[in-house]
């Protein structure tokens, strides 16, 4: 999909995207979970957690979790962003790829800063 495609409440992965209206919504939900997170020393209780927050965000309404995807040719042209000589696109990410970015956020000891 291309940037066009992507809706205020999508979560974004990766650096940068912190005040994208999604991604906002994503760490205020983790900023209700992590005290109890951090004090749990038990990995299944941290798993429980993590789904926890995965499933109150999608009751809440929110929008894809997206990954850019960089120099790849397989997708079809509509799919295509050019950006600096490279193809790039916006896709989808598996439960297991939310589950890390859940958990990486739970353990961030602070909010990024805001400009």
């Amino acid at each position: 999909m291309t940037s066009a495609e992507i809706r205020p409440t999508d979560i974004l992965c990766g650096r940068g995207n912190y005040e994208h209206p999604g991604n906002m919504a994503f760490l205020g939900v983790v900023e209700t979970r992590k005290a109890e997170y951090s004090s749990c020393g038990c990995v299944e209780e941290k798993g429980r957690i993590a789904n926890e927050v995965y499933e109150a965000i999608c009751r809440s309404g929110s929008g894809r979790f997206l990954q850019l995807v960089s120099g790849s040719n397989r997708k079809p042209q509509r799919e295509r962003k050019q950006r600096a000589g490279k193809v790039s696109y916006w896709r989808e990410v598996d439960k297991k790829a939310i589950m890390a970015k859940i958990k990486q956020a739970l353990r961030q000891k602070r909010l990024p800063k805001q400009s």
